[in-house]
């Protein structure tokens, strides 16, 4: 009589532990989708920044190749006025 009542005793715990597995595998499977989400999430949020990365590449490019024209403008603007200061004045 114990060994049939051990056995009883086996089954409930063995459809507890069984309930409790199929629990765990659900949250497992939620927690996979959650994961798979928050990864699109991210990687939707890098690719904008590494094209606002490279847009402001390109404008910090274009500053510098302005200040370089206004530095060649100014340049010839002085050689310019350097120049016409050497001719001698007309009577």
């Amino acid at each position: 009589m114990n060994a049939s009542y051990a056995v009883k005793l086996n089954v409930k715990r063995m459809k507890k532990l069984e309930k409790k597995y199929m629990a765990l595998k659900t949250r497992e499977q939620e927690d996979m989708v959650e994961l798979r989400r928050l990864r699109t999430n991210k990687l939707l949020l890098h690719t904008p920044t590494a094209s606002v990365a490279q847009l402001q590449d390109d404008l910090m490019i274009v500053r510098l190749r302005e200040a370089e024209s206004l530095a060649d403008a100014k340049e010839s603007r002085q050689n310019e006025s350097e120049e016409s200061e050497g001719w001698p004045a007309k009577s």
